[in-house]
């Protein structure tokens, strides 16, 4: 020691003041609370502590510092050395839908979500023996329609006593309670006031840098007109903070405020300061990791998105939209094209890309894949981040395996594909949906539309970091997973000329979030299955032409087809057997495809106009060889019957029909063969080619 005493701590900043009174608009009943509150932020805590009961309800303008006085009421409620004190817990309003859950239900599950150390039900019993006093942030921030709702709900639960804060802007509160009659019926309701000229003035001049003489001309000019476009601009803490930031660099002027040509109005002063707020975040000197003027048309999508979806947090892992979900058709397209171009040709290749891009887009209709939020390391973004990619990644691979293996089954043994071919079939097709699989989940759903926003420049290829880097600059704010605006003005300046929608609640069934992905892997391998089949369907058949015989009555008939009973004509072959008659009739093959050979008779036969005990037995005879034959009886439920396959002997020129009778009845039937033709084998050469 020389004998010297210490150096005094240094002085601590000057914080603004924030008054508050009792408000004097009708929201509450007459004798509900008192009503001759007042003081300054400091002391909410203790006029908290000495209400009747501890309902409390704060009220203020836009930007007029709710949820500031709102963290100050919560720290200053913290009592440790008090066990029986309730611990009070800030909940932001935004993320609860009265629509969807229950009040005690809600704040339960949140306050899990935001202590890992407790469950659900352990919370919601901390809730039940008035152990909590939850301090509900924002009753604004929720649908105009979904207010009144709440706010009873709110009342009820605090029925029996328990203490409750509740936030809000004051006109909104007004209107709420005017249009619902339901107040909280026993809460003290307290507004923000106004902050005084000389407060910050005070306050700008503590944060200014010693010596520093940018503030003075600002300054004087607050205290000489302090009811002045100025004056009245920085009435609220919000403006008096983004005039800080706004002009915290050395080389700005803060004295361009005064200028009354570019500033005639509190709107404009308050207009040019939130402009400036994003711009004053990114300069350079602070950290340049981003450019401002990216960093700001960033931020102004995701505001105007939020605006738009009428939400006030950005749950990144959601962003979704149209035109990126549509970059999973690219893989499936690709993939068609390369199997079934290199085995069918170029033509039905591309037929191939565009069915199976309508396999994928199919797969999408569901919109973003929804992700489990309540999870012990999803307080913070980067570990979702973590946990979704690694869950995706794992299903990806799954499907990767089973589709791998069960395509290389088919191709090898059903097919008798060569090794390679097998192995390449495989690896194409597996490798397609498992890009689908990955797509389907919230992780790939993300991971499509950060790449789709980031090749249009509306936001960063990397945007978890930079949501981050926004957060610890001070323009976001974290809750849990999130990130919300830390300034509702900033948010709404930015989301200008956007049309607000209300979020509707989907009542009734909906898909588990756990199905969607597995569900959109199932629609992916319908849709390429029945691409297939389509793909492989015959086009063209061999038809049969009278050549000698009995000549059976040709036929034309519309009959309804499809669900909507559409109206097509069909044409049918008609004999005429008598008691025990015979029909030999002999037909012209005409072939129109030279490539392949036929395989079998198509469509159905069916007899009419008989009575009961009638039989027929019909054969087909083609080039020495019998490739159809079937008894038909007339029976109650109708005789109609789908020929049988036989192999054909090559390409037979005709074939011989034989019609006989086979039973006593004594009556004439008629034999029907609905348009008759054969089909070719045209997988041939693709059996031959994949052998090869």
């Amino acid at each position: 020691m020389d004998g010297r005493g210490e150096d005094p701590l240094p002085a601590r900043p000057e914080r603004l003041r924030l008054g508050w009174a009792s408000t004097g608009r009708p929201v509450s009943p007459a004798g509900a609370a008192r009503g001759d509150l007042r003081g300054d932020v400091s002391e909410l805590a203790a006029r908290f502590r000495e209400l009747p009961v501890r309902h409390l309800v704060v009220l203020g303008a836009p930007g007029s510092g709710k949820t500031v006085l709102a963290i100050r009421l919560l720290l200053d409620l913290v009592n440790p050395d008090d066990p029986a004190e309730p611990v009070p817990v800030l909940l932001p309003l935004s993320s609860w839908s009265p629509e969807a859950s229950s009040l005690h239900d809600w704040m339960a599950a949140r306050i899990a979500e935001d202590h890992p150390f407790l469950d659900a039900a352990t919370a919601g019993d901390l809730l039940k023996s008035t152990k909590v006093t939850p301090v509900l942030d924002g009753l604004d921030e929720l649908a105009p329609r979904l207010r009144g709702t709440a706010v009873e709900a709110v009342d009820a639960w605090a029925a029996d006593g328990r203490p409750v804060v509740l936030t809000c802007r004051g006109n909104e509160y007004e209107r709420t309670v005017r249009g619902s009659g339901s107040p909280l019926s026993r809460a003290a309701v307290v507004e923000i006031g106004d902050v005084r000229p000389a407060d910050a003035a005070a306050y700008l001049r503590a944060a200014a840098l010693d010596g520093g003489t940018r503030w003075d001309a600002l300054l004087d000019r607050l205290a000489d007109a302090p009811d002045g476009p100025l004056g009245e601009a920085l009435s609220t803490p919000l403006m008096v903070e983004l005039l800080r930031t706004a002009y915290r660099a050395p080389a700005t002027d803060p004295a361009e405020l005064l200028d009354a040509e570019r500033f005639p109005s509190r709107e404009s002063v308050e207009g040019h300061l939130i402009d400036r707020f994003v711009p004053a975040l990114y300069a350079p000197a602070l950290r340049p990791a981003y450019r401002a003027d990216r960093a700001e048309r960033w931020l102004a999508f995701l505001a105007r998105r939020m605006r738009r979806h009428d939400t006030v947090s950005i749950s990144w892992w959601e962003i979704w939209t149209l035109p990126s979900a549509l970059l999973l058709t690219l893989p499936f397209a690709l993939t068609g094209a390369l199997v079934f171009g290199s085995i069918f040709g170029t033509t039905r290749g591309l037929v191939a890309a565009g069915l199976f891009a309508v396999a994928a887009a199919a797969s999408l209709a569901p919109g973003a894949a929804a992700a489990p939020v309540r999870e012990r390391d999803l307080t913070d973004p980067v570990a979702l981040l973590r946990r979704l990619r690694g869950g995706s990644a794992g299903w990806a691979l799954l499907v990767a395996v089973v589709s791998g293996v069960l395509i290389g089954t088919w191709f090898g043994l059903g097919l008798h594909a060569s090794t390679a071919k097998t192995v390449t079939y495989a690896l194409l097709l597996a490798g397609m949906f498992a890009i689908g699989a990955l797509g389907g989940t919230a992780w790939g759903s993300f991971a499509l539309s950060r790449s789709w926003f980031a090749s249009t420049g509306r936001l960063p290829f990397r945007l978890v970091a930079f949501l981050r880097d926004a957060h610890e600059r001070g323009a976001l704010r974290q809750v849990g997973a999130v990130y919300q605006f830390r300034h509702a003005l900033v948010r709404d300046r930015l989301g200008l000329g956007v049309q607000a929608q209300e979020r509707a609640f989907h009542g009734g069934w909906r898909l588990p979030p756990r199905w969607i992905a597995p569900a959109r892997v199932g629609v992916q391998v319908a849709g390429v299955l029945l691409a297939t089949l389509v793909l492989t369907a015959p086009l063209t058949a061999a038809t049969l032409h009278h050549r000698s015989g009995d000549r059976p009555a040709e036929r034309t008939e519309v009959v309804q087809s499809g669900a909507q009973g559409t109206e097509v004509p069909v044409q049918f072959l008609e004999w005429t057997l008598p008691p025990g008659a015979t029909r030999t009739t002999v037909f012209t093959v005409q072939h129109r495809d030279t490539r392949f050979p036929v395989i079998e008779l198509t469509t159905v036969t069916f007899l009419t106009r008989g009575c009961g005990g009638a039989s027929v037995e019909f054969t087909a005879v083609a080039g020495g060889r019998t490739v159809a034959h079937q008894r038909l009886d007339i029976r109650p439920f109708g005789s109609r019957r789908d020929l049988g396959r036989e192999d054909f002997a090559g390409r037979p020129e005709t074939v011989t029909v034989s019609l006989e009778r086979v039973d006593d009845a004594d009556c004439t039937v008629v034999f029907r063969w609905q348009e008759p033709r054969i089909l070719y084998d045209r997988l041939l050469d693709v059996r031959e080619y994949l052998r090869s």
